[in-house]
């Protein structure tokens, strides 16, 4: 006997729903067979798939010509996963034994995350990890399918929208990490939605360029919310490809618009972006890619400083697997790190989440620099660098100032010179695309300072 009642839209198995305020609502819609009995109706409900317990008890849906239904759930918690029931019988004190309808299964109430950028992204990491799926954590596909979400997740197998297919067989990446991250801490499930590739230029996303990576997002997210376009944030990792001088310069110009159009196009003016600082390439020493990478890596620290609610976590010191992609190991780290700086920004809850950051540059004597640091929760850690392998370069107006020695107290450091800084003083940090040491870091969070360029030295 076929089903009486049949859903034909409103949501699918493993569809993730975003809460707000700690709750949503779900509509469906669909048809229902006709039958003897004039008083039949379609009737609707919600149960905890893990305990059987019922979360909303029976609705009759509202049914119109054509044997036509719709029922919207409201205030259903964040939490789950839940399944929707429905059958066709004349009252609620039938509906345990009315006509069998569709089920809907693996369904949430939680927070959306929107992967956009290029292969760091999409995830590239070819190296073995211990990452499997969880339930509770579910993708949006590139089949425009919601099922569990495991790697590689910017799979094209059956995709509809070819726009972001990958040139070859993408990997690991950094979400899972995320999403487990923020699920066992908030207590709810996390949906991502794929939309990002390999190789792609910021020009790609932005509306005011071309713009055909950034359109398929919209339209992904759209689809994918039963076109609410709501979500909790956008994970950002892009940038490798705008390193030349030219791209590099208009980078964060470029960005701003980005972000500005995305927080119309869903309807949120405080959307969070969680972004990530560019990790290294391995090269041959090249001083117009080095500037270039430096240029990117400052914009992307600089756009967390001046947008709102835009943050960024750093990468320079974690492994590859080739010569530009974070390996396994460096994704689940990088999705932690991820994660801690969702709860501790966005949540507001007592974690460790921003990286550490210069706050000033002064001039304390006429051979000593003194640079303070943010986010120190401990001390900063250079495991005892020689001063030549520290990488922070000082200019002035006659050129390279060398750096004799430091001396390190918590979250400052007094970088000792060998001539008095003449004219305009600048120091920079990291500020090549191949960084060979080791980056100095926080011992409390575990965290790396993130790179600068031409940071103005006091006098």
């Amino acid at each position: 006997m076929p089903n009486s009642v049949i859903i034909t839209r409103g949501t699918k198995d493993y569809q993730i729903f975003q809460q707000k305020n700690g709750v949503a609502s779900i509509a469906i819609e669909g048809t229902y067979a006709i039958t003897e009995n004039p008083k039949d109706k379609v009737w609707v409900r919600l149960v905890h798939e893990f305990t059987q317990t019922v979360v909303t008890n029976w609705k009759a849906a509202q049914c119109s010509e054509g044997c036509h239904f719709t029922s919207t759930l409201k205030d259903i918690p964040a939490g789950g996963l839940y399944r929707i029931e429905t059958c066709l019988c004349p009252s609620i004190s039938d509906a345990e034994w009315g006509a069998r309808g569709d089920f809907v299964f693996h369904i949430g109430v939680g927070d959306l995350y929107v992967i956009a950028g290029q292969s760091n992204s999409a995830g590239y990491g070819k190296t073995p990890i211990n990452d499997p799926p969880e339930i509770g954590i579910h993708l949006y596909k590139n089949s425009e399918i919601w099922d569990l979400a495991t790697h590689p997740m910017n799979d094209s197998t059956r995709s509809v929208h070819e726009v972001n297919a990958e040139g070859a067989n993408s990997g690991h990446s950094p979400y899972l990490s995320f999403a487990k991250r923020l699920k066992s801490t908030l207590n709810y499930p996390i949906g991502l939605i794929q939309t990002s590739l390999g190789g792609s230029p910021l020009s790609a996303w932005n509306p005011g360029e071309a713009g055909h990576l950034y359109n398929n997002m919209v339209d992904v997210v759209k689809n994918c919310t039963n076109g609410k376009s709501e979500v909790a944030g956008i994970l950002w990792y892009q940038g490798c490809s705008d390193c030349s001088e030219k791209d590099s310069q208009s980078y964060l110009k470029r960005f701003k618009n980005m972000v500005q159009s995305i927080r119309e196009d869903f309807h949120d003016k405080n959307l969070p972006m969680y972004t990530v600082q560019l990790n290294k390439v391995v090269g041959e020493p090249n001083p117009e890619a080095d500037y270039g990478w430096a240029i990117l890596r400052e914009s992307q620290r600089v756009a967390a400083k001046e947008i709102r609610n835009v943050y960024v976590t750093p990468s320079m010191d974690l492994g590859l697997c080739d010569l530009v992609h974070n390996n396994s190991q460096s994704n689940m780290v990088l999705g932690e790190r991820l994660a801690n700086m969702a709860l501790s920004e966005t949540f507001k809850m007592n974690v460790l989440g921003k990286a550490p950051d210069i706050l000033s540059a002064k001039e304390v004597t006429p051979t000593t620099v003194r640079i303070a640091f943010s986010n120190i929760s401990q001390n900063i850690a250079t495991l005892g660098l020689p001063a030549k392998d520290l990488q922070f370069e000082i200019t002035d107006d006659h050129g390279v100032v060398e750096i004799i020695n430091y001396v390190v107290n918590m979250d400052i450091i007094d970088l000792n010179v060998s001539r008095e800084i003449v004219g305009n003083g600048r120091i920079s940090f990291a500020a090549k695309a191949y960084p060979h040491s080791i980056i100095p870091f926080d011992l409390g969070s575990g965290l790396p300072l993130l790179g600068f360029l031409n940071f103005r030295i006091e006098r």
